[in-house]
């Protein structure tokens, strides 16, 4: 089998899609950069070469890069951010105060580091919205202005309405779902539907039932499952959530597996179909047991005696 560098590789595929290497590399880099990237003339660095490959739809796991001192630097010290930032979320309320001080510290040492770099700023805003205000929470439009902010420097274009006129990196779509968990926390169901509808709509579009791309699926279909359930659209729901555990199993990707059983639970209790729905209740049950899953346990018993009014046992 033939092997090709990794610059022949991107320029086959840009062609193959009919891009121009200005839309392919827009605020990743320079067309000039991904011109010499594409010929061989210069080795891509790891970040930019895997928001290419993201664009493209290429898989970045077959790229082997052999990463200078600068470069295994600034991973480490977002490996160091991401932990610092999941701490804070996992901390009890008396404990976030402390962690979200710890967490913005290795931001900081971050930020020092990566000076403009476009897809580290990217990355430290999407921290940085998380760990919210020292009083709380960033308000709905607080959010917005950091997450629309964020994307809008890889994809300057980018806008809500129109999702499916741009192509965009696993970071890119991860930062779109965080802007529809926004408006569903503020309560805007119609926003929030709207902005699903039109991810699985490019999901499809793109061919996302694949590996690589599993894990973003699988977020973006149990969500919309949820929101299409609060909005009593239980029939597409429960296709949703199947969709969402089908592909969960495929690719192994358990995370959200027990949301997307107790959704399908919850549309077959809607729809009458008791018998479906005990079952698919205690099959989440289980599951949360198995995984120590405390708070699933209790929204679950919660969401049982509401919709079907038995007790979890």
């Amino acid at each position: 089998m033939k092997e090709l560098r990794i610059g022949e590789v991107i320029q086959n595929r840009r062609k193959e899609l009919g891009l121009t290497q200005a839309e392919v590399c827009e605020n990743i880099c320079e067309p000039m950069t991904l011109s010499r990237i594409e010929n061989g003339k210069q080795a891509p660095s790891y970040n930019r070469v895997k928001a290419i490959l993201h664009r493209l739809d290429l898989p970045d796991d077959r790229y082997t890069a052999l990463l200078g001192e600068d470069e295994l630097k600034l991973e480490n010290l977002k490996r160091e951010a991401s932990a610092k930032e999941n701490l804070f979320w996992d901390a009890s309320a008396e404990d976030r105060p402390k962690r979200r001080e710890e967490a913005l510290a290795a931001i900081q040492a971050l930020e020092e580091f990566a000076g403009e770099d476009h897809l580290t700023q990217q990355f430290i805003i999407g921290l940085k919205e998380t760990l919210g205000k020292p009083e709380g929470p960033y308000s709905l439009e607080e959010k917005l202005e950091l997450l629309m902010g964020a994307i809008r420097i890889t994809r300057p274009k980018f806008d809500l309405d129109e999702i499916n006129d741009l192509r965009y990196s696993k970071e890119e779509m991860a930062l779109i779902i965080r802007i529809a968990n926004a408006y569903s926390l503020a309560g805007e169901k119609r926003k929030v539907l709207d902005i699903y509808a039109q991810m699985v709509k490019y999901a499809r579009k793109h061919g996302w039932d694949q590996p690589r791309y599993a894990g973003n699926l699988v977020v973006i279909l149990n969500n919309y499952a949820r929101e299409l359930n609060i909005d009593k659209r239980y029939e597409e729901a429960l296709e949703i959530a199947q969709m969402g555990w089908s592909i969960a199993i495929k690719y192994h990707d358990y995370w959200c597996l027990g949301s997307l059983l107790s959704s399908q639970a919850n549309s077959y209790a809607h729809l009458g179909e008791t018998e479906k729905s005990k079952d698919l209740y205690y099959q989440t049950l289980y599951l949360y047991k198995a995984l120590g899953d405390q708070d699933g346990i209790t929204h679950l018993k919660n969401d049982a005696r509401d919709t079907l009014g038995i007790e979890l046992v």
